[in-house]
């Protein structure tokens, strides 16, 4: 019983596989069996005329927006500004592993006449100036320090 239900289907496989073949080469049917593209009708848009133009185009939306983001990120940086004169800063100018080399760079940054202090973390002995208050302090702290080959790091006090 199972082998004549085989040869049935096979057979029936054969015949639809026959037909799509004949149907492919009558040009019909792509050998997938989806129309042909050159059977299927697509219509054509028409061109646009003045009269049915869109009430808005995309272009001058987008025109618009970026002139209230620029707009927007002036105002933020001013009151950006203004922040940060609110907070204290610190400029790290080094990370030592041993406490005698962290007080010997302190000395010297105290005789420059700067205000020194070590934080002592789990392995290291952080050298920094300050506290200075407001960002710009900080980053001209920083260019002078640069400028006498300290490697620096700005960092905000919370």
């Amino acid at each position: 019983m199972n082998k004549t239900r085989l040869k049935f289907i096979g057979s029936a496989a054969l015949v639809m596989t026959t037909l799509g073949v004949l149907l492919a080469i009558l040009g019909q049917l792509d050998f997938i069996g989806n129309p042909r593209p050159e059977n299927v009708s697509v219509k054509k848009q028409q061109p646009i005329s003045n009269n049915n133009r869109p009430k808005y185009s995309f272009y001058d939306e987008l025109k618009k927006r970026k002139v209230e983001l620029d707009n927007q990120r002036n105002l933020s940086t001013v009151e950006t500004k203004k922040q940060n004169n609110h907070y204290y800063y610190v400029v790290q100018v080094g990370a030592l592993s041993k406490q005698a080399d962290a007080n010997k760079q302190k000395k010297t940054l105290e005789s420059l006449g700067y205000s020194v202090r070590i934080l002592q973390t789990k392995r290291k002995y952080l050298i920094q100036v300050g506290p200075l208050k407001g960002k710009q302090l900080a980053i001209e702290t920083e260019k002078t320090l640069k400028s006498k080959k300290y490697q620096t790091l700005i960092k905000r006090l919370q």
